[in-house]
């Protein structure tokens, strides 16, 4: 069995983690909470204005959903190097 490179191997972890038991409904806490489902153009009062520092918080807050997301949809079974480098 070939050796996964080390982000494939984090990706596993990741997959391993939040696919358990206990995994899912923090996946699921953190989504709600600090995803996609809220807009990070908020107004700050009745007014219409917003904050742009709190603008940069809802966005850093999303950033890391975003990245779980990708680490749990990433293929663990591609870009191995040593497949890439020994194709002719």
């Amino acid at each position: 069995m070939e050796e996964r490179s080390p982000q494939n191997k984090l990706a596993l972890s990741y997959q391993k983690c939040f696919d358990s038991n206990d995994g899912k409904p923090v996946y699921e806490d953190l989504v709600k909470k600090f995803g996609q489902t809220k807009t990070v153009l908020k107004p700050v009062d009745n007014t219409g204005r917003t904050d742009p520092y709190e603008i940069c918080r809802n966005e850093g807050k999303r950033t890391v959903i975003c990245y779980i997301e990708t680490m749990l949809k990433k293929n663990i079974n591609e870009d191995r190097p040593e497949e890439a480098t020994n194709k002719e």
